[in-house]
């Protein structure tokens, strides 16, 4: 797993990561061994090396901050604001005592403290690996190479703050891969190039099937100030009938449910308590999703590829549609819906298709609904179109700004 950044771009991180599941140690009591322990606390030494100063947004304290956070100096920075607050109070009598009952420790540690330099330096040629979450038994382990793993949360992938971040992201994982036979060994173009292309000559679908106009209405004006945006930055407006998507949606359920549930299967029976009400009752289901079922939709996914790219991308450039047909709901209702039999109407109706399809798709902010909640617009493309979409994208972005605006937080 790793992070970067781009000095340049400050909204931009990547969030990179493998499966990472068959070095995790066992939901067991058993502890973890010395040397597993050892390894562990000079793996996150140097991360704390390599984040050391940061101060870019990457949802963390600056190592530094924590660092010296129980410091000499922190004691005496509080002591001259006139604080006696406890902790404060006790760093300040504790320093002192390690002298007192541990010299030899205190020789090392004390010099450190006010210049971590040389422990940098030493920390910075260990093998590293970014962790996250909570270091809990059951989610820490070790991959081949003997760096550390701690994995803490359900879906890893990659984010953006914008369409030229999401460029420069695929810019570095997108093409052929030795460790992943399923990446195709094409061409790769310069993303970032072609974003202010002008949008002359794209056409842009706009199904008028009646599935798709079975939306909030609140999402339908967003929608169509949307559509109107993109035509004012030259693309061409086309209504399109589309192939029936339900067909999609049914066959994208039950592959990612019997997959999930085959993954999920050992962990769910003899950890249910660790996953969310809505997702184990959505892998349970997989448990019963006949094989048959299965690979009927496996075999029928290249059929309907070749139905939606001739009846749909034969006639546009771009699909363009809700990302969510339902008003963006808040975290407590989205986790109750989750839990629905519903939920994957409610939720992928709009995106599950094009995943089975393995179409590229990006998901752009498009305004705020009534409520003050935000919403997206999803636009769809061909095979390998991700600069075209990127492109459409960006400058929708530029144009709105919707992306650099957020909704107000309750108080």
């Amino acid at each position: 797993m790793a992070v970067a950044h781009d000095e340049h771009r400050p909204t931009l991180s990547a969030l990179l990561m493998r499966d990472v599941s068959p070095w995790l140690v066992p939901a067991v009591d058993d502890p973890i061994t010395a040397e597993q322990n050892a390894r562990f606390m000079d793996h996150l030494a140097a991360l704390h090396a390599a984040f050391w100063d940061t101060s870019r947004d990457i949802d963390v304290v600056a190592p530094a901050d924590r660092y010296l956070e129980l410091s000499p100096r922190m004691a005496a920075e509080e002591a001259a604001l006139g604080q006696d607050h406890l902790v404060p109070r006790l760093v300040a009598q504790g320093w002192p005592l390690l002298e007192t009952v541990a010299p030899r420790a205190a020789a090392v540690v004390v010099p450190l403290v006010h210049d971590p330099a040389p422990l940098l330096a030493a920390l910075a040629t260990t093998p590293q690996t970014l962790v996250h979450g909570n270091w809990k038994l059951d989610n820490l382990g070790s991959d081949p190479a003997g760096r550390t793993v701690l994995l803490d949360w359900e879906t890893p992938g990659r984010g953006a703050g914008t369409a030229e971040d999401a460029a420069m992201l695929l810019q570095a994982v997108a093409g052929a891969d030795p460790l992943d036979s399923a990446a195709e060994d094409v061409h790769v173009p310069d993303y970032r190039a072609s974003l202010a292309q002008p949008l002359a000559g794209v056409r842009i679908g706009v199904p008028k099937n009646r599935c798709y106009a079975d939306i909030d209405a609140g999402i339908g004006s967003l929608i169509e100030a949307s559509r109107a945006a993109l035509a004012k930055q030259g693309a061409t407006l086309v209504e399109i009938e589309t192939p029936d998507p339900a067909p999609l949606t049914a066959f994208a359920v039950a592959i990612g449910r019997a997959e999930g549930a085959a993954i999920h299967g050992e962990w769910i029976a003899s950890r249910p308590g660790d996953y969310g009400v809505g997702i184990r009752e959505a892998l349970e289901v997989g448990l019963f999703v006949p094989a048959t079922r299965y690979i009927d939709a496996l075999r029928r996914r290249g059929l309907l590829l070749k139905q939606w790219l001739d009846e749909v991308w034969g006639k546009v450039e771009i699909l363009h549609l809700p990302a969510f047909a339902r008003p963006t709901p808040t975290l407590e209702k989205a986790a109750a819906d989750a839990a629905s039999p519903d939920a994957s109407d409610l939720f992928g109706r709009f995106t599950w298709p094009f995943a089975f399809l393995g179409l590229p798709s990006i998901v752009v902010p498009m305004g705020f609904q009534q409520d003050g909640m935000p919403a997206g617009m999803q636009l769809v493309g061909r095979p390998f179109s991700e600069a075209l979409l990127l492109n459409a994208a960006h400058l929708y972005q530029r144009a709105t700004g919707f992306h650099e605006k957020a909704p107000p937080l309750p108080k």
